[in-house]
């Protein structure tokens, strides 16, 4: 239910909006993605290294690859494949280059962090 939303958002408003509403925000550690929600919503148990890709899209939604691999000691190849895992179970069907974006805001919105 919370995911038709997110898209029902998205496609309400165009991208860009939601991009710079995202980039403006100040980044604070002290909120943090709500992992049971998110986990409830898949209604699946995402594992550690997909919640470290998270945590670093959180912080910055236009990572590469690369970045997010450097970041925390893995494989751009482990990376690409945690992302395509969580484009899956979130069920993410934007063009590649929104992708991340549409992954970070999606587990923004279930951890009620964007509204």
């Amino acid at each position: 239910a919370i995911l038709k939303q997110v898209f029902t958002v998205l496609m309400k408003k165009p991208l860009q909006i939601i991009i710079k509403k995202i980039m403006n925000a100040p980044y604070s550690p002290e909120i943090k993605i709500n992992r049971n929600k998110v986990n409830s919503a898949i209604e699946s148990k995402l594992n550690e290294t997909d919640w470290k890709v998270l945590d670093i899209l959180y912080q910055n939604p236009i990572a590469t690859n690369k970045q997010i691999a450097g970041k925390i000691y893995l494989s751009v190849e482990g990376v690409r494949s945690s992302l395509k895992k969580m484009y899956r179970l979130y069920n993410i069907q934007q063009s590649a280059e929104n992708q991340k974006i549409a992954l970070t805001i999606a587990v923004m919105k279930i951890s009620g962090e964007l509204r």
